[in-house]
């Protein structure tokens, strides 16, 4: 996932960094990073305050104003996200901060960040951005408490009850009708060869 965030004039980049620090120590699903130990996955965490790799968090600098950075910062989301995020390399963000050079006096910035989505999803983005601002500005003690993704899975997995499963599968299983064998689909780096599977749906006139 690869997403802007908007910054005041005149950021500098060791403020980015303890912004974001703090963003990580907040939350520890982006602190996550994924290794293979034994032939299993193994999902890492580790404790907010822990020292880190600074090398995902660099700077970009590019003649002119806010017209020229918007721009550059997309340039720099689009080829993060072409890159790719390697799992065992946490945390799973990377970010470049984009400032242009005028006006010197507050210079425009933008924050270019990707994310794996393994750590992050699209609703989480405006809270990530806002949360991020409010460590830019200092006002990160009056975000309520953050919950943890485990916390998270236990709330919904206790909300989940028998009758709720059996029309969750009942919609599936509807949904998939017709599906007779299993389809084998493609992952990005694994050996092949993968099938796949085709079927064909006709259209209703409306939405012709």
């Amino acid at each position: 996932m690869a997403f802007p965030v908007p910054l005041p004039g005149g950021t500098e980049p060791a403020a980015v960094r303890r912004a974001l620090d703090g963003l990580l120590d907040r939350h520890d699903a982006l602190r996550t990073s994924i290794r293979s130990e034994d032939g299993r996955l193994v999902q890492l965490v580790p404790p907010a305050g822990a020292p880190r790799d600074r090398s995902w968090v660099t700077v970009a600098d590019v003649p002119g104003g806010a017209a020229e950075v918007a721009p550059a910062a997309a340039e720099r989301r689009a080829e993060g996200a072409a890159a790719g995020i390697p799992l065992d390399g946490g945390p799973l963000l990377r970010a470049v901060l984009v400032r242009g050079t005028e006006p010197a006096a507050a210079r425009p910035a933008e924050l270019a960040v990707v994310a794996h989505h393994l750590v992050l999803d699209g609703p989480s983005v405006p809270v990530v951005s806002r949360e991020l601002l409010a460590f830019l500005a200092g006002t990160a003690g009056d975000l309520p408490p953050a919950t943890s993704y485990r916390a998270y899975t236990s709330w919904r997995l206790g909300r989940e009850t028998a009758a709720g499963t059996a029309a969750v599968r009942a919609w599936w299983a509807d949904r998939l009708a017709g599906f007779d064998s299993g389809c084998h689909l493609p992952v990005r780096g694994a050996p092949g060869p993968y099938p796949g599977c085709a079927t064909t749906r006709v259209l209703p006139e409306a939405v012709r």
